[in-house]
C-alpha cells in the first residue's frame, strides 16, 4: 500500500533492480581558488644590563589581507543598508550578500588591521646566587581563521548548484516514469548562477555569510615569577599568568554565528500577537522565495530587520572578550639520591562571552551555541565553560632501596637481579569540574532568538555526594548532578534571567593516577635489558 509504507519495504532489493531511486541529488560547483596574502617581520635583542639584570626586546609586525578568491567566486559580507529593487507595501526592504568585486564590494573577507605591530618585553633579575625573578609582556595577533569554502554561504553561496534527483511526481505513490538511477535527473541537471542574484540571492529563507566587519584578534600576555632555591636541592616557585584578548570570534572554535536577523527586543511587549497572522506582502512574487507561498505571514516576521529573509547568520563575528587570571605554585627537585619530582598547582578565573565554547560535559551543538540576545553580546560575558579554577599536576620517581649500591640486597645473587633496580614512578593530576550551560528544551521567545533560558528561583543548584552516589545503572550515567528546583521555566516572550554558564555547581572533578615499574639491568658490555610494567588509572572516578 503507498499510502502506508511498510518501514521494513520487502521489496527495496526489488526496487533497486528495477533502477526504481528513492532519493538522492547531485552538487555542482565552479572551481575555487582561495588564497590570503601574509607577510611578517621582527627585530629581537637581548641587553644584559649588569651580570644579575638581562632585558628582552622585541617588535614584531604582521600585515594579512583577508580571504580572496582568483575569479572573485566568493561572498565577502552582508549589505546592512543596500536598498532592495523590489518593494512591496507596508515594510522597507533593504540587505543582501555582497559579492567579491560587485557593485564597489571589496575582493576580500573581513577587515584585518594594517597596524599589527606586536611589541616584547621580558627581563630576568637574580638578586642572590638562589633567586630568579623573571617577568614579560607581549602582544600577539591571531592570524584569522576562516571557515571552510562551502555552498552554505560561508564563502561561495551561489557558485554551488544542488539538482535533487527525481524519484516521484505523484508525492511518492509511484516511481517517476521514465525516471531512473540511469537518467535520475530528467529536468537536466541546474548550473551555478555565480553573483547574477546579487542582493536578492537567499530571500525567502536562511543566508550564512562571513562578517565583513570582522576584525584581527589580539592578545595581551603579562607575567611574574619567583623562583628560589631551597635546602635539600628543592626548587620553589610562584608566578601570576595574565592574559587579555580582545576582537575574539564570537563562535570561538566552533564558528558558531550570530543571527543579525533576529527581532529587536523591544517588540517583546507585543506578546501573542507577534504569532498574529496577517496579509503578506510577498504573496506571489517568486522573487521572495517560500515567503510568496502563502497568502499570510507572521507580524514578527514583517518585524524584523529584514523581512525577506529567514535567519541571517553571521560567522566569525569579532565582538569576543577574555581576561584569564591565574596563580601558579610549585615545588621542584631534580632526580638525586633515588628520588625526584615536580609538584604545581594552578588557581585560575576565566571569562569571555564566546559562545561557541564546548567541553566534554556539556554538547554546544545546535542552539545551544548561540547568543541569547544578539542585540547584546556583552550579556553573554561569564564564567567561560572550559573554566577549571583548580588543577594540582605531580609526577614523582623513587628508586626502591634494593640491588647494587642500596641499603638491601646489595650482595650479588638471583634476589638481587630478580628484586634490585627498580623505580616506581608516579603521575597524575586533580583538577575541579566545569561550570555548566543550562537552557531550556522549549524556546518561546517568539523574536526568532536561537534559545531561551530558564529563570532562577533563588535556591541552590548544588546537590550532595560523588559520581557514585548519583551513578544511576538504568542510563549508564550520572543522574540528579543538579537540583532542578533551582530553575524555572521562564514564561513565554522573555529571555530568562538564568546566566549564560553557572558556577555555583560545576561538572564532576576528574582525577588520574598513573604508577609505573621499571627496572634496567646490564646484560654485557653496552646492552640492557628494561622491564616495565604500567597502571594507568589506577583510582578510576
Amino acid at each position: 500500500d503507498p499510502l502506508n509504507p511498510d518501514n521494513a519495504d520487502p521489496y527495496a532489493l526489488a526496487a533497486f533492480l528495477l533502477g526504481y531511486p528513492s532519493s538522492g541529488s547531485i552538487p555542482v560547483s565552479a572551481p575555487i581558488n582561495a588564497y590570503i596574502n601574509y607577510y611578517a617581520g621582527y627585530a629581537q635583542d637581548d641587553l644584559r644590563v649588569n651580570p644579575n639584570l638581562t632585558v628582552n626586546l622585541g617588535l614584531r609586525y604582521e600585515f594579512e589581507q583577508g580571504l580572496q578568491e582568483v575569479n572573485n567566486r566568493l561572498t565577502v559580507g552582508f549589505d546592512r543598508d543596500r536598498s532592495w529593487p523590489f518593494q512591496v507595501p507596508g515594510v522597507t526592504l533593504k540587505g543582501g550578500l555582497e559579492y567579491a568585486g560587485v557593485d564597489g564590494y571589496p575582493t576580500h573577507q573581513s577587515d584585518p588591521s594594517k597596524a599589527k605591530f606586536a611589541p616584547r618585553a621580558g627581563f630576568a633579575w637574580s638578586p642572590n646566587a638562589k633567586t630568579v625573578v623573571r617577568g614579560g609582556y607581549g602582544l600577539f595577533w591571531a592570524p584569522h581563521q576562516y571557515a571552510g569554502i562551502s555552498s552554505t554561504g560561508l564563502g561561495t553561496r551561489g557558485f554551488t548548484q544542488t539538482t535533487d534527483m527525481v524519484a516521484t511526481r505523484d508525492g511518492g505513490l509511484t516511481p517517476c516514469a521514465g525516471c531512473s538511477i540511469v537518467n535520475p535527473f530528467p529536468n537536466s541537471i541546474n548550473q551555478p548562477t555565480g553573483s547574477a542574484g546579487g542582493i536578492l540571492t537567499g530571500a525567502g529563507g536562511t543566508v550564512q555569510f562571513n562578517d565583513q566587519f570582522r576584525k584581527s584578534a589580539y592578545v595581551h600576555q603579562y607575567s611574574l615569577d619567583i623562583q628560589r632555591e631551597l635546602p635539600g636541592r628543592i626548587v620553589a616557585g610562584i608566578g601570576y599568568i595574565g592574559a587579555t584578548s580582545r576582537h575574539l570570534g564570537l563562535g570561538g572554535n566552533d564558528n558558531a554565528t550570530l543571527n543579525i536577523n533576529q527581532l529587536d527586543p523591544k517588540y517583546l511587549s507585543l506578546g501573542s500577537a507577534l504569532l498574529d497572522q496577517v496579509p503578506n506582502p510577498f504573496f506571489g512574487n517568486p522573487v521572495f522565495g517560500n515567503f510568496a507561498d502563502q497568502p499570510t505571514i507572521t507580524r514578527r516576521q514583517l518585524l524584523r530587520p529584514y523581512p525577506q529573509f529567514g535567519d541571517l547568520l553571521a560567522a566569525q563575528v569579532s565582538g569576543g572578550k577574555a581576561q584569564y587570571h591565574s596563580v601558579v605554585v610549585r615545588l621542584e627537585r631534580p632526580i638525586a639520591n633515588g628520588w625526584g619530582g615536580r609538584i604545581n598547582y594552578t588557581f585560575s578565573s576565566n571569562k569571555n562571552n564566546i559562545f561557541g565554547e564546548l567541553n566534554q560535559f556539556s554538547n554546544n551543538s545546535g542552539d545551544r551555541n548561540r547568543p541569547l540576545n544578539s542585540y547584546d553580546v556583552d550579556a553573554e560575558y561569564a564564567h567561560s565553560i572550559t573554566e577549571q579554577p583548580h588543577r594540582l599536576n605531580f609526577g614523582l620517581t623513587g628508586e626502591l632501596p634494593f640491588g647494587k649500591g642500596k641499603a638491601h640486597l646489595s650482595e650479588p645473587g638471583i634476589a638481587r637481579v630478580l628484586f634490585g633496580g627498580w623505580a616506581v614512578t608516579a603521575t597524575g593530576y586533580f583538577q575541579s569540574g566545569f561550570p555548566a550551560a543550562i537552557i531550556q528544551s522549549t524556546n518561546t521567545t517568539g523574536i526568532f532568538t536561537r534559545l531561551q533560558r530558564p529563570n532562577l528561583t533563588g535556591t541552590s543548584p548544588a546537590t550532595s555526594g560523588n559520581t557514585d552516589s548519583h551513578y544511576d545503572p538504568s542510563c549508564g550515567c550520572i543522574a540528579n548532578w543538579f537540583n532542578p528546583a533551582a530553575w524555572s521555566t521562564a514564561p513565554a516572550f522573555t529571555f530568562g534571567n538564568s546566566p549564560r554558564t553557572e558556577t555555583d555547581m560545576r561538572t564532576p572533578f576528574k582525577t588520574q593516577t598513573d604508577v609505573a615499574f621499571q627496572k634496567v639491568e646490564p646484560i654485557g658490555g653496552s646492552k640492557q635489558v628494561m622491564v616495565r610494567f604500567e597502571m594507568i588509572n589506577i583510582f578510576p572516578t
